[in-house]
């Protein structure tokens, strides 16, 4: 063959061989490896040519005087193209094969541009418009005094939504780096992915830069087999800094970094690491040409790296909150111009009177300020597949009026997602321990405990009870332990709590209403038994059911022991007979093994609530008990003492048991053994009963009132409750068929 046609062959190769291979198979080291052998058989290709012409023996002879081969002989040259042999080489190193490196280890659907991202969250241009000027002052500002920026909001309050607004605007001025877009629902969340897709899109973008990369992988491609940190100081750091030796005033041109969702990243370890690397090098750097913007949830790993007291993480903290007036204004005004949109897309179905301005004003006031309550919404009304906008709204209100007793279709199946995620996370030997402090912050929210008096009365340490909630901080507001003793555990939206209370949404992790309910009777019962020991006026080793004091297991040492009882007694005290109103079965035999333990005779004279002890009473009625909880006769010999001491009697039923309805702060009066200073019990309390076991009975009187309980309604619902789900037998309460 010519040697003219063999060169055109051999550049042809080299053509082929820099460009990206069409296989994703291709070995993009073995190829690099292939091309350099190609160029070391250069020599012997030309000297090929014995019977070469004119032409070609002067192609030999310019190849030969180059310093790409040293003295061949017999080399013809046939139609001369000159060839600058380092540009050869440049070719060969032109980038396609590092960016096929690269392309291995990136991941795919993390850029701001992504289809895999198609139609991605952005901010409403009138919404969020405080913190996203705090975020271009920030980065617009060249005497800016720290390059970290960190933005902190709960589950679904619009983070990835500033985020991709902020990527845009920075992608429009040319002042956007790379962005990262982590997702554990679509994989996007591998932590060794991180740098390699950081570094090809700065790759693409930046040629200087694309050069250095170039040849540090080319030198040495197991670079992106090395750790985090490797990667980030050589294929980051390094470059950047060669860049800036070049041009110094390229750190008041920075390019912006984003990596929003840090918290879905695969693993805690690494999600820190990133803020440790990102942050030591911003502290021993104090100008350079790049700027991060970090977006996550406050989970409680990365709460503790901002705590850090040995490792200061130098940044600006934006903070977003759901129930601020400002997120509020936000969310209608999205809805506003959401349901704008669904009436230009159905335009042959609606007119302008679509919606009811009510009716945005009611879904508003429930979304709060959660965006990804509003947006999951409009998603399900303006579904172009369903084509039924009015139908799906009507729908939706009728929902979130009480999505409880809700059937059909879930208009909030993506933010259940969300919870579901969060609730998968969680250890199934932990979870028990979650739901007990999540059911008593749900069916008691209004218990005024701190977060100190939550766990100590649920029985839990320090540790047991932050170790239960750590996965539970980007949908709760859990207070450090520099603040448990002033502030209590919350919810940030109440569409967490109605997503556990309906099992149709949450599955199996439900919220177990009964047990729950249980629970917290449980440990009434036994802190309510502590607190009114002290009323007992028995000598010492008389009583036969002492007080037992409850041991408090998270004491800081500036607490006093007695101080640290007070706030879970009065809650116990206020709380404890209704919880065990509200217990079905199969919670029912336990709590009435549980009463039949409980001192009911150190109740005092001057026991308050009233009405929740006569509800009490009431329900005791219509459950399976045996007598020695409630009796209207006596059945033993303290009963016939307590009626003889109180009554006059010894033998004669109480008065009438046949309790009317007492309203609150109405009058009643206990009488027992165990308090013998007490008067009898006058002719006006026309209403009695016995309660409680054995020596710890006593007698309980209500005097009558007129008027509505307005505890009855409730209570009337909860026996009805138990009437309709079962029914009784010899052997107690059966669950109907």
């Amino acid at each position: 063959m010519p040697l003219r046609s063999r060169l055109r062959s051999f550049f042809q190769s080299l053509k082929k061989k820099g460009d990206p291979p069409k296989s994703p198979k291709t070995n993009p080291r073995s190829q690099l490896s292939e091309t350099t052998a190609t160029i070391n058989d250069l020599p012997s290709l030309v000297n090929a040519t014995t019977n070469a012409g004119p032409v070609d023996r002067a192609l030999s002879k310019a190849v030969h005087s180059s310093p790409f081969m040293s003295n061949p002989s017999n080399f013809v040259i046939r139609d001369p193209h000159m060839i600058n042999v380092e540009q050869l080489t440049q070719i060969i190193q032109s980038g396609n094969t590092v960016l096929q490196l690269l392309d291995e280890k990136r991941t795919c659907g993390a850029e701001v541009d992504s289809s895999e991202r198609d139609d991605p969250p952005r901010c409403h241009p009138d919404t969020r418009k405080e913190v996203r000027q705090k975020i271009t002052v920030w980065r617009s500002n060249p005497e800016r005094e720290c390059d970290m920026l960190w933005l902190l909001g709960p589950a679904g309050v619009g983070k990835s939504a500033i985020a991709q607004t902020i990527a845009e605007e920075c992608a429009a001025d040319g002042s956007l780096g790379a962005t990262f877009f982590f997702s554990r629902l679509n994989n996007r969340n591998n932590p060794n992915s991180v740098i390699p897709t950081i570094v090809y899109q700065l790759v693409v973008q930046h040629p200087e830069y694309k050069q250095l990369v170039t040849q540090l992988l080319a030198a040495n491609p197991s670079l992106l087999e090395k750790n985090l940190r490797t990667q980030f100081r050589e294929l980051i750091i390094k470059p950047f800094k060669v860049l800036m030796m070049r041009d110094p005033l390229m750190a008041q041109r920075p390019f912006m970094i984003i990596l929003d969702g840090l918290d879905e990243c695969n693993g805690r370890k690494a999600q820190c690491e990133f803020i440790h690397l990102i942050s030591e090098h911003i502290r021993l750097t104090k100008s350079f040409p790049l700027i991060w913007m970090v977006c996550s949830r406050p989970e409680w790993h990365l709460k503790s790296v901002l705590a850090d007291a040995d490792f200061y993480v130098d940044c600006v903290r934006e903070e977003l909150s759901v129930d601020d007036s400002e997120a509020q204004q936000d969310v209608y005004r999205y809805l506003q111009d959401g349901f704008k949109e669904i009436r230009k897309t159905f335009l042959y179905i609606l007119d302008d009177s679509w919606p009811l301005e009510t009716d945005v004003q009611r879904i508003a006031k429930k979304a709060s300020g959660l965006f990804i309550f509003a947006s999951t919404l409009l998603k399900f009304v303006g579904d172009q597949d369903r084509c039924e906008p009015k139908k799906r709204l009507k729908i939706c209100l009728k929902f979130i009026e009480n999505s409880q007793a809700f059937e059909g279709v879930n208009p909030l199946h993506f933010l259940d997602l969300l919870y579901h995620q969060i609730l998968l996370d969680v250890p199934s030997d932990i979870l028990p321990t979650s739901m007990q402090i999540l059911g008593l912050c749900l069916l008691y929210s209004d218990h005024k405990l701190s977060t100190r008096d939550l766990a100590n009365f649920l029985g839990l340490d320090q540790g047991s009870f932050y170790t239960a909630l750590q996965w539970f901080h980007s949908v709760m507001v859990i207070p450090a332990s520099s603040a448990a003793g002033r502030d209590g555990v919350r919810f940030y939206h109440a569409s967490f709590g109605d997503f556990l209370k309906n099992s149709s949404r949450s599955g199996k992790f439900a919220l177990d209403q009964a047990k729950s309910h249980c629970e917290v009777a449980m440990h009434c019962l036994r802190w309510h038994a502590s607190a009114i020991g002290d009323n007992c006026e028995l000598e010492p080793g008389q009583c036969a059911c002492p007080s037992q004091p409850m041991e408090l297991k998270w004491v800081p040492d500036s607490l006093d022991f007695a101080d640290g009882q007070d706030h879970i007694r009065s809650f116990a005290h206020m709380a404890c007979w209704d919880a065990c109103t509200r217990v079905q079965n199969p919670y029912i035999a336990n709590i009435l093994a549980e009463l039949r333990l409980f001192p009911f005779c150190h109740l005092s004279r001057l026991a308050s609530y009233p009405h929740t002890l006569e509800s009490l009473i009431r329900w005791l009625r219509w459950i399976p008990q045996d007598p020695l909880i409630l009796r209207n006769f006596a059945e033993s010999d303290e009963d016939r003492l307590i009626l003889e001491k109180y009554l006059g009697t010894r033998s004669s039923p109480c008065r009438d048991s046949t309790l009317i309805v007492i309203v609150p702060g109405g009058q009643m009066a206990c009488r027992s053994l165990h308090l013998p200073t007490q008067e009898p019990l006058g002719s006006e309390y026309k209403h009695c009963t016995l309660i409680g076991s054995g020596d710890r009975a006593c007698l309980v009187g209500f005097i009558s009132t007129r008027g509505i309980n307005l505890e009855r309604s409730v209570l009337s619902e909860r026996i009805s409750i138990l009437k309709d789900a079962y029914e009784m037998s010899e052997w107690g309460w059966i669950e109907r068929e």
